[in-house]
Protein backbone atom coordinates (compact mmCIF):
# COMPACT_ATOMS: atom_id res chain seq x y z
CA UNK A 1 0.00 0.00 0.00
CA UNK A 2 1.30 3.46 -0.88
CA UNK A 3 0.12 6.86 0.27
CA UNK A 4 1.37 10.43 0.12
CA UNK A 5 1.61 12.15 3.50
CA UNK A 6 3.14 15.32 4.88
CA UNK A 7 6.60 15.10 6.43
CA UNK A 8 5.11 16.19 9.75
CA UNK A 9 2.59 13.34 9.68
CA UNK A 10 5.29 10.79 8.84
CA UNK A 11 7.61 11.97 11.62
CA UNK A 12 4.79 11.93 14.16
CA UNK A 13 4.04 8.24 13.57
CA UNK A 14 4.42 6.19 16.71
CA UNK A 15 7.07 3.51 17.00
CA UNK A 16 9.09 4.24 13.86
CA UNK A 17 12.21 2.11 14.20
CA UNK A 18 15.49 1.56 12.41
CA UNK A 19 16.27 -2.20 12.19
CA UNK A 20 19.70 -3.41 13.27
CA UNK A 21 20.50 -4.60 9.73
CA UNK A 22 20.35 -1.01 8.41
CA UNK A 23 23.60 0.72 7.58
CA UNK A 24 24.81 3.55 9.85
CA UNK A 25 23.65 7.14 9.44
CA UNK A 26 26.11 8.46 6.85
CA UNK A 27 24.74 11.78 5.67
CA UNK A 28 27.30 14.59 5.60
CA UNK A 29 26.87 18.33 6.12
CA UNK A 30 26.74 18.67 2.32
CA UNK A 31 23.74 16.32 2.16
CA UNK A 32 22.01 18.30 4.89
CA UNK A 33 22.78 21.59 3.16
CA UNK A 34 21.30 20.27 -0.11
CA UNK A 35 18.11 19.24 1.68
CA UNK A 36 17.77 22.58 3.51
CA UNK A 37 18.32 24.51 0.27
CA UNK A 38 15.70 22.35 -1.50
CA UNK A 39 13.23 23.10 1.31
CA UNK A 40 14.05 26.80 1.09
CA UNK A 41 13.34 26.79 -2.65
CA UNK A 42 10.12 24.85 -2.07
CA UNK A 43 8.97 27.49 0.42
CA UNK A 44 9.58 30.20 -2.21
CA UNK A 45 7.51 28.25 -4.73
CA UNK A 46 4.70 27.69 -2.23
CA UNK A 47 4.31 31.44 -1.80
CA UNK A 48 3.69 31.79 -5.52
CA UNK A 49 1.38 28.77 -5.87
CA UNK A 50 -1.08 28.05 -3.10
CA UNK A 51 -1.34 24.34 -3.94
CA UNK A 52 2.40 23.77 -4.39
CA UNK A 53 3.87 20.60 -2.85
CA UNK A 54 7.45 19.37 -2.79
CA UNK A 55 8.10 15.64 -2.59
CA UNK A 56 11.23 14.86 -0.61
CA UNK A 57 11.38 11.16 -1.46
CA UNK A 58 10.00 7.69 -0.80
CA UNK A 59 10.01 5.73 2.45
CA UNK A 60 9.46 1.97 2.66
CA UNK A 61 8.09 0.60 5.92
CA UNK A 62 7.52 -2.88 7.24
CA UNK A 63 5.41 -2.65 10.38
CA UNK A 64 6.95 0.77 11.21
CA UNK A 65 10.48 -0.55 10.59
CA UNK A 66 12.27 1.69 8.09
CA UNK A 67 13.55 -0.44 5.22
CA UNK A 68 14.46 2.52 3.00
CA UNK A 69 14.64 6.25 3.75
CA UNK A 70 16.30 6.27 7.16
CA UNK A 71 18.98 8.85 6.18
CA UNK A 72 16.35 11.37 5.16
CA UNK A 73 14.03 10.59 8.10
CA UNK A 74 16.80 11.08 10.66
CA UNK A 75 17.81 14.37 9.04
CA UNK A 76 14.24 15.67 8.87
CA UNK A 77 13.83 14.70 12.52
CA UNK A 78 16.94 16.73 13.41
CA UNK A 79 15.60 19.74 11.47
CA UNK A 80 12.25 19.40 13.28
CA UNK A 81 14.02 19.21 16.63
CA UNK A 82 15.92 22.43 15.94
CA UNK A 83 12.75 24.25 14.82
CA UNK A 84 10.77 23.03 17.84
CA UNK A 85 12.67 22.18 21.01
CA UNK A 86 9.62 20.26 22.22
CA UNK A 87 9.62 18.02 19.15
CA UNK A 88 10.11 14.36 19.84
CA UNK A 89 9.56 11.10 18.04
CA UNK A 90 10.78 7.53 18.32
CA UNK A 91 13.76 8.25 16.02
CA UNK A 92 15.05 11.12 18.18
CA UNK A 93 14.65 8.97 21.27
CA UNK A 94 16.55 6.01 19.80
CA UNK A 95 19.80 4.86 21.37
CA UNK A 96 22.22 4.80 18.45
CA UNK A 97 25.01 2.41 19.36
CA UNK A 98 27.04 2.82 16.19
CA UNK A 99 29.74 5.44 16.84
CA UNK A 100 29.75 6.81 13.30
CA UNK A 101 25.97 7.32 13.43
CA UNK A 102 26.27 9.16 16.74
CA UNK A 103 29.09 11.35 15.41
CA UNK A 104 27.23 12.23 12.20
CA UNK A 105 23.99 12.99 14.07
CA UNK A 106 25.83 15.35 16.42
CA UNK A 107 27.80 17.00 13.57
CA UNK A 108 24.74 17.47 11.37
CA UNK A 109 22.63 18.90 14.19
CA UNK A 110 25.36 21.48 14.84
CA UNK A 111 25.41 22.25 11.12
CA UNK A 112 21.62 22.75 11.12
CA UNK A 113 21.93 25.21 14.02
CA UNK A 114 24.65 27.13 12.16
CA UNK A 115 22.65 27.06 8.92
CA UNK A 116 19.77 28.91 10.57
CA UNK A 117 22.01 31.58 12.09
CA UNK A 118 20.85 34.88 10.61
CA UNK A 119 17.41 33.51 9.70
CA UNK A 120 14.66 35.60 11.30
CA UNK A 121 11.60 34.30 13.14
CA UNK A 122 9.42 34.54 10.03
CA UNK A 123 11.82 32.43 8.00
CA UNK A 124 12.00 29.80 10.73
CA UNK A 125 8.21 29.82 10.93
CA UNK A 126 8.08 29.19 7.17
CA UNK A 127 10.26 26.10 7.66
CA UNK A 128 8.01 24.80 10.45
CA UNK A 129 4.93 25.40 8.29
CA UNK A 130 6.52 23.67 5.29
CA UNK A 131 6.87 20.39 7.21
CA UNK A 132 3.10 20.18 7.40
CA UNK A 133 1.84 22.12 4.40
CA UNK A 134 4.49 21.91 1.65
CA UNK A 135 6.78 18.91 2.09
CA UNK A 136 5.39 15.48 1.43
CA UNK A 137 6.70 11.94 1.16
CA UNK A 138 5.53 8.74 -0.49
CA UNK A 139 5.11 6.04 2.14
CA UNK A 140 5.05 2.45 0.91
CA UNK A 141 3.95 -0.09 3.52
CA UNK A 142 4.50 -3.79 2.97
CA UNK A 143 3.30 -6.73 5.04
CA UNK A 144 6.44 -8.82 5.25
CA UNK A 145 10.16 -8.21 5.09
CA UNK A 146 10.72 -10.12 1.84
CA UNK A 147 8.23 -7.82 0.09
CA UNK A 148 10.00 -4.84 1.61
CA UNK A 149 13.37 -5.86 0.19
CA UNK A 150 11.81 -6.56 -3.20
CA UNK A 151 10.37 -3.04 -3.32
CA UNK A 152 13.67 -1.61 -2.07
CA UNK A 153 15.53 -3.43 -4.83
CA UNK A 154 13.21 -2.10 -7.53
CA UNK A 155 13.42 1.42 -6.12
CA UNK A 156 17.20 1.55 -5.95
CA UNK A 157 18.52 -0.68 -8.69
CA UNK A 158 15.99 -1.31 -11.43
CA UNK A 159 14.68 2.19 -11.96
CA UNK A 160 16.43 4.59 -14.30
CA UNK A 161 17.83 7.54 -12.38
CA UNK A 162 17.95 10.96 -13.96
CA UNK A 163 21.27 12.15 -15.35
CA UNK A 164 22.73 15.15 -13.51
CA UNK A 165 22.22 17.38 -16.56
CA UNK A 166 18.51 16.42 -16.56
CA UNK A 167 18.29 17.51 -12.92
CA UNK A 168 19.97 20.79 -13.85
CA UNK A 169 17.55 21.27 -16.72
CA UNK A 170 14.57 20.86 -14.37
CA UNK A 171 16.10 23.16 -11.76
CA UNK A 172 16.84 25.99 -14.19
CA UNK A 173 13.51 25.70 -15.98
CA UNK A 174 11.87 26.17 -12.60
CA UNK A 175 14.07 29.21 -11.92
CA UNK A 176 13.30 30.59 -15.38
CA UNK A 177 9.56 30.09 -14.90
CA UNK A 178 9.67 31.90 -11.57
CA UNK A 179 11.62 34.80 -13.12
CA UNK A 180 9.21 35.16 -16.04
CA UNK A 181 6.18 35.19 -13.76
CA UNK A 182 7.74 37.87 -11.56
CA UNK A 183 8.27 40.00 -14.67
CA UNK A 184 4.71 39.24 -15.82
CA UNK A 185 6.02 37.59 -18.95
CA UNK A 186 4.56 34.57 -20.73
CA UNK A 187 6.06 31.16 -20.00
CA UNK A 188 5.79 30.59 -23.76
CA UNK A 189 9.24 32.21 -23.86
CA UNK A 190 10.59 28.99 -22.39
CA UNK A 191 9.78 26.96 -25.50
CA UNK A 192 12.79 28.05 -27.64
CA UNK A 193 15.10 27.32 -24.71
CA UNK A 194 13.73 23.81 -24.28
CA UNK A 195 13.76 23.18 -28.04
CA UNK A 196 17.43 24.20 -28.29
CA UNK A 197 18.36 22.03 -25.30
CA UNK A 198 16.56 19.03 -26.77
CA UNK A 199 18.49 19.47 -30.02
CA UNK A 200 21.66 18.36 -28.23
CA UNK A 201 22.22 14.66 -27.82
CA UNK A 202 22.35 13.43 -24.18
CA UNK A 203 25.79 11.99 -24.97
CA UNK A 204 27.15 15.41 -26.01
CA UNK A 205 25.66 17.18 -22.97
CA UNK A 206 27.05 14.47 -20.68
CA UNK A 207 30.52 14.87 -22.25
CA UNK A 208 30.40 18.67 -21.99
CA UNK A 209 29.81 18.57 -18.24
CA UNK A 210 31.76 15.44 -17.29
CA UNK A 211 34.87 15.94 -19.43
CA UNK A 212 35.02 19.70 -20.04
CA UNK A 213 33.14 22.15 -17.79
CA UNK A 214 33.35 20.30 -14.46
CA UNK A 215 37.02 19.26 -14.78
CA UNK A 216 38.05 22.81 -15.78
CA UNK A 217 36.26 24.20 -12.73
CA UNK A 218 38.11 21.78 -10.45
CA UNK A 219 41.53 21.87 -12.10
CA UNK A 220 41.53 25.68 -12.15
CA UNK A 221 41.24 25.53 -8.36
CA UNK A 222 43.93 22.83 -8.15
CA UNK A 223 41.37 20.23 -7.11
CA UNK A 224 41.17 16.72 -8.52
CA UNK A 225 37.98 16.20 -10.46
CA UNK A 226 35.49 13.35 -10.11
CA UNK A 227 32.71 11.98 -12.28
CA UNK A 228 29.96 14.55 -12.62
CA UNK A 229 26.98 13.03 -10.80
CA UNK A 230 23.83 14.35 -9.14
CA UNK A 231 25.90 15.04 -6.01
CA UNK A 232 27.90 17.68 -7.89
CA UNK A 233 25.11 19.62 -9.62
CA UNK A 234 25.48 22.42 -7.08
CA UNK A 235 28.49 23.56 -9.13
CA UNK A 236 26.11 24.56 -11.92
CA UNK A 237 23.05 25.82 -10.07
CA UNK A 238 24.28 29.38 -10.48
CA UNK A 239 23.16 32.39 -8.46
CA UNK A 240 19.48 33.07 -7.93
CA UNK A 241 18.28 36.20 -9.73
CA UNK A 242 17.14 37.70 -6.43
CA UNK A 243 20.02 36.48 -4.24
CA UNK A 244 20.82 39.21 -1.67
CA UNK A 245 24.57 38.54 -1.48
CA UNK A 246 27.04 41.23 -2.49
CA UNK A 247 28.91 38.94 -4.92
CA UNK A 248 25.59 38.19 -6.63
CA UNK A 249 25.39 41.85 -7.72
CA UNK A 250 28.66 41.42 -9.61
CA UNK A 251 27.39 38.20 -11.20
CA UNK A 252 24.23 39.93 -12.38
CA UNK A 253 26.26 42.91 -13.63
CA UNK A 254 28.38 40.56 -15.77
CA UNK A 255 25.37 39.36 -17.78
CA UNK A 256 25.25 38.27 -20.54
CA UNK A 257 28.95 37.34 -20.38
CA UNK A 258 30.33 34.05 -19.04
CA UNK A 259 33.60 32.81 -17.55
CA UNK A 260 34.31 29.13 -17.01
CA UNK A 261 35.42 29.56 -13.41
CA UNK A 262 32.83 32.17 -12.39
CA UNK A 263 29.15 31.76 -11.38
CA UNK A 264 26.22 32.77 -13.58
CA UNK A 265 22.62 33.79 -12.97
CA UNK A 266 20.31 30.79 -12.57
CA UNK A 267 17.49 30.13 -15.02
CA UNK A 268 17.73 31.13 -18.66
CA UNK A 269 21.44 31.97 -18.35
CA UNK A 270 22.22 28.31 -17.65
CA UNK A 271 20.88 27.27 -21.04
CA UNK A 272 22.68 30.19 -22.70
CA UNK A 273 25.87 29.09 -20.94
CA UNK A 274 25.54 25.56 -22.35
CA UNK A 275 24.99 26.99 -25.85
CA UNK A 276 27.92 29.36 -25.45
CA UNK A 277 30.48 26.76 -24.40
CA UNK A 278 29.22 24.17 -26.87
CA UNK A 279 29.82 26.69 -29.67
CA UNK A 280 33.08 27.99 -28.18
CA UNK A 281 34.58 24.51 -27.91
CA UNK A 282 33.57 23.76 -31.48
CA UNK A 283 35.08 27.06 -32.64
CA UNK A 284 38.38 26.41 -30.84
CA UNK A 285 38.65 22.93 -32.36
CA UNK A 286 37.93 24.27 -35.86
CA UNK A 287 40.56 27.01 -35.56
CA UNK A 288 43.27 24.61 -34.42
CA UNK A 289 42.44 21.99 -37.02
CA UNK A 290 41.95 24.32 -40.00
CA UNK A 291 44.70 26.94 -39.70
CA UNK A 292 47.86 26.19 -41.63
CA UNK A 293 50.10 27.45 -38.83
CA UNK A 294 48.74 24.65 -36.60
CA UNK A 295 49.18 21.91 -39.22
CA UNK A 296 51.66 19.86 -37.18
CA UNK A 297 49.43 20.03 -34.10
CA UNK A 298 46.31 19.16 -36.10
CA UNK A 299 48.02 16.01 -37.36
CA UNK A 300 48.10 14.68 -33.81
CA UNK A 301 44.62 15.88 -32.89
CA UNK A 302 42.81 14.30 -35.84
CA UNK A 303 41.85 10.74 -34.79
CA UNK A 304 41.27 9.77 -38.42
CA UNK A 305 44.71 10.87 -39.63
CA UNK A 306 46.93 7.82 -39.40
CA UNK A 307 50.46 8.03 -38.08
CA UNK A 308 52.54 4.90 -38.48
CA UNK A 309 52.78 2.80 -35.29
CA UNK A 310 50.60 5.27 -33.34
CA UNK A 311 47.41 3.98 -31.72
CA UNK A 312 44.89 6.82 -31.86
CA UNK A 313 42.12 4.56 -30.63
CA UNK A 314 43.70 4.19 -27.20
CA UNK A 315 42.07 5.86 -24.21
CA UNK A 316 45.40 7.48 -23.31
CA UNK A 317 45.50 9.30 -26.65
CA UNK A 318 41.91 10.50 -26.17
CA UNK A 319 42.73 11.71 -22.66
CA UNK A 320 45.68 13.74 -23.97
CA UNK A 321 43.51 15.31 -26.70
CA UNK A 322 40.82 16.24 -24.20
CA UNK A 323 43.40 17.65 -21.77
CA UNK A 324 44.72 19.88 -24.54
CA UNK A 325 41.29 21.12 -25.61
CA UNK A 326 40.25 21.80 -22.00
CA UNK A 327 43.39 23.86 -21.35
CA UNK A 328 43.03 25.69 -24.65
CA UNK A 329 39.35 26.44 -24.00
CA UNK A 330 40.24 27.69 -20.53
CA UNK A 331 42.84 30.05 -22.04
CA UNK A 332 40.65 31.20 -24.96
CA UNK A 333 37.69 31.78 -22.63
CA UNK A 334 39.80 34.23 -20.63
CA UNK A 335 41.90 35.99 -23.25
CA UNK A 336 39.94 35.52 -26.48
CA UNK A 337 42.74 34.68 -28.89
CA UNK A 338 44.77 31.73 -30.14
CA UNK A 339 48.32 33.04 -30.34
CA UNK A 340 50.52 30.50 -32.10
CA UNK A 341 53.09 30.63 -29.30
CA UNK A 342 50.45 29.89 -26.65
CA UNK A 343 48.79 27.08 -28.61
CA UNK A 344 52.16 25.38 -29.12
CA UNK A 345 52.94 25.72 -25.41
CA UNK A 346 49.60 24.24 -24.33
CA UNK A 347 49.90 21.38 -26.83
CA UNK A 348 53.43 20.62 -25.64
CA UNK A 349 52.31 20.60 -22.01
CA UNK A 350 49.34 18.29 -22.67
CA UNK A 351 51.06 15.87 -25.04
CA UNK A 352 54.35 15.61 -23.18
CA UNK A 353 52.30 13.60 -20.69
CA UNK A 354 51.33 11.21 -23.49
CA UNK A 355 54.99 11.00 -24.60
CA UNK A 356 56.09 10.27 -21.02
CA UNK A 357 53.67 7.49 -20.16
CA UNK A 358 53.60 3.91 -21.43
CA UNK A 359 50.02 3.62 -20.14
CA UNK A 360 48.02 6.79 -19.56
CA UNK A 361 44.90 6.60 -17.38
CA UNK A 362 42.51 9.33 -16.28
CA UNK A 363 43.80 9.27 -12.71
CA UNK A 364 47.23 10.31 -13.99
CA UNK A 365 45.67 13.05 -16.14
CA UNK A 366 43.79 14.26 -13.05
CA UNK A 367 46.99 14.54 -11.00
CA UNK A 368 48.94 16.10 -13.88
CA UNK A 369 46.29 18.80 -14.45
CA UNK A 370 46.70 20.17 -10.91
CA UNK A 371 50.47 20.17 -10.92
CA UNK A 372 51.73 16.62 -11.22
CA UNK A 373 52.18 16.03 -7.48
CA UNK A 374 55.97 15.80 -7.97
CA UNK A 375 55.57 12.53 -9.84
CA UNK A 376 58.93 11.67 -11.39
CA UNK A 377 57.28 9.67 -14.18
CA UNK A 378 56.52 12.80 -16.21
CA UNK A 379 58.60 15.77 -17.25
CA UNK A 380 56.31 18.70 -16.39
CA UNK A 381 54.74 19.67 -13.08
CA UNK A 382 53.07 22.92 -14.13
CA UNK A 383 49.55 23.49 -12.77
CA UNK A 384 48.54 25.03 -16.10
CA UNK A 385 44.83 25.46 -15.37
CA UNK A 386 45.59 27.29 -12.13
CA UNK A 387 48.19 29.42 -13.92
CA UNK A 388 45.62 30.44 -16.54
CA UNK A 389 42.99 31.11 -13.89
CA UNK A 390 45.34 33.37 -11.95
CA UNK A 391 46.94 35.11 -14.94
CA UNK A 392 46.07 38.77 -15.50
CA UNK A 393 47.65 39.02 -18.97
CA UNK A 394 48.21 36.55 -21.81
CA UNK A 395 51.95 37.08 -21.57
CA UNK A 396 51.84 35.51 -18.10
CA UNK A 397 51.09 32.22 -19.86
CA UNK A 398 53.66 32.85 -22.59
CA UNK A 399 56.33 33.09 -19.87
CA UNK A 400 55.56 29.66 -18.39
CA UNK A 401 58.38 27.21 -19.00
CA UNK A 402 57.36 23.86 -20.44
CA UNK A 403 60.10 21.24 -20.20
CA UNK A 404 60.73 19.63 -23.58
CA UNK A 405 64.36 18.47 -23.71
CA UNK A 406 64.30 15.13 -21.95
CA UNK A 407 67.61 13.86 -20.60
CA UNK A 408 66.17 10.94 -18.66
CA UNK A 409 65.23 8.31 -21.24
CA UNK A 410 63.25 6.42 -18.58
CA UNK A 411 60.60 9.12 -18.83
CA UNK A 412 60.09 8.75 -22.57
CA UNK A 413 57.79 6.11 -23.95
CA UNK A 414 59.45 4.63 -27.04
CA UNK A 415 56.14 3.99 -28.82
CA UNK A 416 55.44 7.74 -28.76
CA UNK A 417 58.91 8.90 -29.86
CA UNK A 418 57.43 10.45 -33.04
CA UNK A 419 55.21 12.62 -30.86
CA UNK A 420 58.19 13.71 -28.77
CA UNK A 421 60.14 14.61 -31.92
CA UNK A 422 57.25 16.73 -33.24
CA UNK A 423 56.92 18.50 -29.88
CA UNK A 424 60.60 19.39 -30.19
CA UNK A 425 60.03 20.73 -33.72
CA UNK A 426 57.10 22.83 -32.51
CA UNK A 427 59.17 24.34 -29.76
CA UNK A 428 62.37 25.08 -31.65
CA UNK A 429 61.10 28.61 -32.23
CA UNK A 430 60.19 29.03 -28.55
CA UNK A 431 63.66 28.39 -27.19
Amino acid sequence: MAEIVSVKKLLSRKSLTIPSYQRPYKWTAQNVDDLLCDIQNAIKESKSYSDYKYRVGTVILNDNAIVDGQQRIITLSLISLYLDENFSNSIIEMDFRDKSSMTNIHTNYQFIKEWFVGKNDEEKSDFRRSLDEVLEVVVIEVKNISDAFQVFDSQNYRGKTLDPHDLLKAYHLREMKRSLEKKLKSIEEMKPVVTKWESYSPKDIRFLFNRVLFPIQNWSRMKKTVNFTSKEIGSFKGVSEDAPYLYAKYVRAAMPNFQLTEPFVAGQRFFEMVDYYTDLLKNVKQQVNNYEKFELIAKWLDPDKEIENIDKKSSGYKYACNLFYCALLCYYDKFGDLQERIVRKIFSWAFMLRANMEHLGYDTVNKYAIGGEDNDRYTNHVALFSEINNASQDRDIAKIKIEINETDSNRLCSSWSKLYNDINILNDSLR
